[in-house]
């Protein structure tokens, strides 16, 4: 891959998440012993890992006890030359000892790659019985064999290949010498083929899941599932013959310990007498039972029926509108179980206990419509000062900056959790998608969202920094009196005029996202960009959030590589991305380039994509126009296909090709185009309905996705049509757009049966329906036909005007639909696409945070607590809707949904 000599900068240094940034912590411990190391993603390796594959020696440890073992155990591997791992930092291990980096990796502070020559039994008595008076969580993963010492048969230094999104995954060798996943299995399973080596220390048998708890309690279902414990909906004999349900919170052994060397049995035990304290006065649920079992805590109390806050608001407002567009008794209803949080709170403080985990799911509202407090384990007495040192965690965003710290618990970090969760109830967005540390601009953000200059005060108040300067509870609840009061008396609220902000401030937004992208928070790790992953918990069957590198378009690098260059060509400075853009095509040289033609074909993770990225490149005199760039440009499009949908098929292929011609030859483009046709022309393909899609049922329709569905091939047959006068195409073209009218007709049902917020918050029909959208704009350009401008025009018309949706996405989300609306108002001509492209510009502006670097902006989104760079599914997405919204005669298509 050759890079362009042009715009060579000196680049910032890249930064990572507050969370997982580096604390030179423990490798200060290594450099103590005068140890090498390098990092591999949150850990630091000592010594070469020369082996595939083996038996793994995991080490746990409590965050306050690592030093301690390391310092233990540290001669026994040195005195071998035996190769390990140790967590990065305090931070990192904190996050992987909590669970939030996957269950899978739990309690692995310290991995141990024993050498073939090395007696692996005996290091595993030796360890054991080194760490034996330590402790540390269960790994999930593993069996035990003794002091903190598990083991797992898996990758040392595994195969690594892309999946189709282009994620890495890793591979081993099964007993035959085939590749094959190196799964992560909760609980143990023994790997086909390999022997057990620990004969005479442990079994490779994990215990059975106990199916009835202290005698009485049968877990039914899991309410939460969590690494330090699962909250469980269970039966149990409440009176003779009688069955009554209870709720069981789960603490493990070991779990969340903290600098004090308290855990999570340590907290149910507080909260048990929390509870017993206060339960009279403060709507709380009853204790039932507390009890120890196989090292393991309960605390069991009785079961609310209801709902959450949480859920309430977003059942009031399910249509994603603005607060002033949601009815006014819904509104008022609202308000009311404000005031009622607002009393429970203030009675627990004259109590003499603060909260400090005050959000919206943490109160119940039961049938009667009376709020519940639950979830106390973080509360601090005031009166006997316990427990001291307080508790640590919270939630993000509606923690104040104190509690965050762990000073001495007052009343005001509760104002704070307050303050958050109003914000959620009455803006629909999480608290976090605003930046608290900038109280004007917060203010005003606020306000963008809410009529009420005084609630828009009040709510920044509760947000200050200074917990002296937050109001007391009692002017709070005053206020929210008074504004109830004038919302009940008034039947509608009047119409107001939501100015879009000037030009420059999208442009100062736009220059600082690109900035942004590589310096914290976003996760950006040695100048790879890092993305969300998702993993299915073996035990819960819940998807869990992992991060590593990945070099696809949809979500990866590849994806970053080609924002970049368009950002580039529309003029926008992106020298600060300059050393990450380089970075960023030597990983995909080395991991798809070189990798030739092996690699998976598609758009959105493959090559395809790949290609796409070399085109913007080139054109944004990024990469060189030379003979190596355009052949790897060109390989990268003859790569056999794989099935006919836009995400991963042909049509991807075809469609990228298309984009790429000026950098193909005719006869190339031409060989690549008829191969695709061929394929959508064959003699068992249904012309407009070549993909079919099934059901839990069983029942097979269309499949209406337009990444995954024929919507995405009507897409590229009409893009066809646009350049080459093909009769049998266009005959194909208005056969698929035949199906498509049978599906609007079928939305447009749906539409008037279910209303917008069953058919647009269901994964099924939301990831069609934009594409439907952009197929119609398409044909009206195409055909000048006004039925495709009614058809398109009534699904825009479906989405609320003014949205407010936590999702920014471009993949399922408004900086996508904001895309739509300028297509919509650049073929149509009407001013209310432009409008409510307006709108979601404006949104994005109130809701943009100033980074820890000067002049760098970045977006919270779906409730993550850090943003990743992701084209489609991150922030680089919605700086890509800004550019497009200020220029909306950009020549171009967009090519992806």
């Amino acid at each position: 891959m050759q890079l362009s000599p042009e715009n060579t900068i000196t680049s910032i240094e890249p930064a990572i998440n507050g969370r997982l940034k580096t604390l030179d912590e423990y490798n200060e411990l290594l450099d103590s012993h005068g140890l090498a190391y390098k990092k591999v993603d949150y850990y630091l390796q000592v010594g070469d890992i020369r082996q595939v594959q083996g038996w793994i020696l995991h080490i746990t440890i409590v965050r306050s006890q690592i030093k301690e073992v390391f310092e233990r155990i540290l001669p026994t591997l040195l005195e071998s030359n035996i190769p390990f791992k140790i967590i990065q930092n305090k931070s990192v291990a904190g996050s992987l000892l909590d669970g939030s980096l996957g269950h899978a990796v739990v309690g692995k502070v310290m991995s141990i790659y024993t050498p073939e020559n090395v007696n692996i039994v005996s290091l595993a008595r030796e360890l054991a019985s080194l760490t034996t008076s330590f402790k540390g969580p269960t790994i999930l993963t593993d069996i035990h064999l003794g002091g903190l010492v598990y083991t797992r048969y898996g990758s040392f230094d595994p195969v690594i290949m892309n999946d189709v999104s282009g994620k890495e995954e890793r591979f081993i060798y099964d007993q035959k010498g085939e590749l094959v996943r190196d799964i992560y299995k909760i609980p143990f399973q023994m790997p086909e083929g390999v022997k057990w080596p620990f004969e005479g220390i442990a079994d490779p048998i994990c215990p059975p899941i106990k199916q009835i708890l202290h005698g009485i309690y049968k877990p039914v279902t899991t309410l939460k599932s969590d690494a330090k414990g699962n909250v469980l909906k269970a039966l149990y004999l409440r009176k003779p013959f009688f069955l009554g349900w209870c709720v069981i919170k789960e603490g493990k052994k070991d779990m969340w310990s903290d600098e004090s060397g308290r855990d999570i049995p340590d907290r149910l035990a507080w909260q048990k007498e929390l509870h017993e304290s206060v339960q009279d006065v403060v709507p709380m649920p009853k204790i039932l039972d507390f009890f120890v079992e196989n090292e393991d805590t309960y605390l069991v109390m009785e079961y609310i029926r209801g709902r959450s806050f949480l859920d309430t608001i977003r059942e009031l407002n399910k249509n994603c509108e603005t607060w002033e567009s949601i009815p006014v008794k819904d509104r008022v209803v609202i308000l009311d179980y404000i005031l009622q949080m607002i009393s429970i709170i203030s009675r627990l403080h004259k109590k003499g206990y603060v909260h400090r985990d005050i959000t919206p799911v943490n109160f119940l509202i039961k049938r009667d419509e009376k709020l519940v407090l639950i979830d106390n384990e973080l509360s601090y007495s005031l009166i006997i000062k316990k427990p001291s040192p307080p508790f640590e965690a919270g939630t993000n965003g509606f923690m104040s900056p104190e509690q965050v710290a762990v000073s001495t618990p007052t009343f005001k970090e509760d104002i704070y959790g307050l303050g958050a969760t109003i914000i959620v109830a009455i803006t629909s967005l999480s608290p976090i998608a605003f930046d608290a540390s900038d109280l004007l601009g917060l203010k005003n953000s606020l306000s963008f969202f809410i009529d009420d200059e005084k609630v828009t005060e009040m709510i920044t108040g509760c947000l200050d920094s200074d917990p002296k300067k937050r109001p007391a509870i009692e002017s709070i609840l005053n206020t929210f009196k008074n504004y109830r009061a004038k919302i009940n008396q008034t039947s509608s609220s009047p119409d107001r005029h939501f100015k879009t902000k000037r030009r420059y401030k999208i442009e100062d937004v736009i220059t600082g996202g690109i900035a942004g992208l590589v310096n914290e928070p976003t996760l950006i790790v040695n100048d790879l960009w890092q993305s969300r992953t998702k993993s299915k918990d073996e035990i819960s069957g819940k998807q869990i959030n992992e991060f590593g590198k990945s070099g696809g378009l949809y979500e990866g690098i590849t994806g970053l590589l080609y924002f970049i260059a368009r950002a580039k060509k529309c003029g926008y400075d992106i020298s600060p991305c300059q050393k990450a853009y380089e970075k960023g095509w030597d990983y995909i040289g080395c991991n798809y380039l070189e990798a030739l033609p092996n690699i998976t074909p598609g758009l959105y993770g493959g090559a395809a994509g790949i290609a796409l990225a070399l085109k913007e490149g080139i054109e944004g005199r990024l990469l060189e126009n030379n003979i190596e760039n355009k052949s790897y440009l060109s390989r990268c499009l003859n790569i056999a296909p794989v099935g006919l949908d836009l995400a991963s098929g042909v049509t991807g292929q075809a469609i990228s090709a298309m984009q790429c011609r000026d950098h193909l030859g005719n006869e190339d483009l031409e060989h690549l185009l008829q191969g695709c046709l061929t394929l959508l022309l064959g003699p068992r393909q249904k012309i407009g309905y070549w993909i079919m899609a099934q059901d839990q049922a069983g029942r097979k329709s269309s499949a209406s996705s337009f990444s995954n569905g024929n919507t995405g091939i009507v897409w590229f047959l009409l893009h066809y049509c646009e350049r080459y006068n093909d009769e049998a195409v266009i005959r194909m073209a208005i056969q698929g757009l035949d199906a498509c009218k049978k599906l609007f007709l079928l939305f447009k049902k749906m539409f008037k049966k279910y209303g917008y917020s069953v058919i647009c918050n269901d994964p099924r029909t939301r990831s069609g329906l934009p594409g439907l959208i952009l197929i119609f704009i398409k044909a009206y350009k195409s055909f000048n036909d006004g039925i495709f401008m009614e058809m398109a025009e009534y699904l825009l018309s479906q989405y609320p005007a003014n949205i407010v949706h936590e999702n920014y996405s471009q993949a399922t989300g408004i900086s996508g639909l904001g895309e739509l609306y300028l297509e919509a108002y650049k073929a149509f001509g009407s001013i209310e696409w432009r409008r409510r492209a307006d709108w979601i510009s404006d949104l994005f502006l109130n809701t943009c945070r100033k980074g820890p670097t000067p002049n760098t902006y970045y977006w919270l989104t779906g409730n993550y607590s850090f943003p990743t760079a992701d084209f489609m599914v991150g922030n680089s997405g919605i700086i890509h809707f800004l550019i497009r919204y200020l220029d909306t005669d950009e020549i171009g298509y967009r090519i992806l949904l």
